[in-house]
């Protein structure tokens, strides 16, 4: 991973190298917090803390792509709703249980995100094929995961309690982030694109001097 920050050139990615970085050294944390010092509460609040970090800095990377200014307002605007909404969530809840709703709202919010991106991309970048870039296999891969986690975890809230929805909500959890991670291994090694410029929204894509006769 550090290899691929420093061959990098785009500030987005190194947003997304960075997130990568963090997530892994969540997940060492969260292991010692469950497993080593069995505290049910900081373990709990530490997922928490995921969410809204995770949101910040994938919302952050994807809107950097975006042509739209007013999109991108729209996008910023909602880390601090967020943030608020978490804290509200955290306040009223129960301390020692996984609460759904933060990762819910979060799923929903990155798919809309994600939805509008692929969009753009097709809107207006038709210069090259969408999967010569990274950013592209990496919003596929968001998307996949946020989209099978978010019906998954609205189904969570009213059947936590079944044992064989645990079993299954474990296999299924775990089958959508494989995927994620093995299309972000194809994003990884993509070749950077360097000469492709996308297109601006309300301009040709070709040069006006090719209409020319001379």
């Amino acid at each position: 991973m550090a290899l691929f920050f420093k061959r990098s050139k785009s500030k987005r990615l190194k947003v997304f190298y960075i997130y990568v970085i963090y997530f892994a050294c969540l997940i060492f944390f969260q292991l010692l917090l469950k497993y080593y010092f069995r505290s049910r509460e900081i373990y709990f609040l530490s997922i928490r803390i995921n969410h809204v970090v995770e949101f910040c800095l994938l919302a952050y990377f994807l809107q950097s792509s975006f042509y739209n200014l007013t999109v991108r307002k729209i996008v910023k605007a909602t880390f601090p709703l967020y943030l608020i909404y978490s804290i509200y969530n955290y306040i009223i809840s129960d301390k020692i249980t996984f609460g759904a709703d933060p990762a819910i709202v979060e799923s929903l919010l990155m798919i809309s995100i994600l939805i509008y991106f692929f969009f753009e991309k097709i809107k207006y970048e038709i210069q090259t094929p969408l999967y010569e870039s990274k950013i592209f296999w990496i919003a596929v891969a968001l998307f996949i995961y946020f989209s099978g986690n978010f019906f998954l975890l609205i189904y969570s809230k009213t059947m936590i309690n079944d044992l064989n929805f645990r079993n299954q909500y474990v296999i299924i959890y775990n089958t959508f982030n494989i995927i994620k991670n093995l299309l972000l291994c194809v994003a990884l090694m993509m070749k950077p694109d360097n000469n492709k410029k996308g297109t601006v929204p309300g301009q040709p894509d070709f040069p006006f001097e090719s209409f020319l006769p001379y």
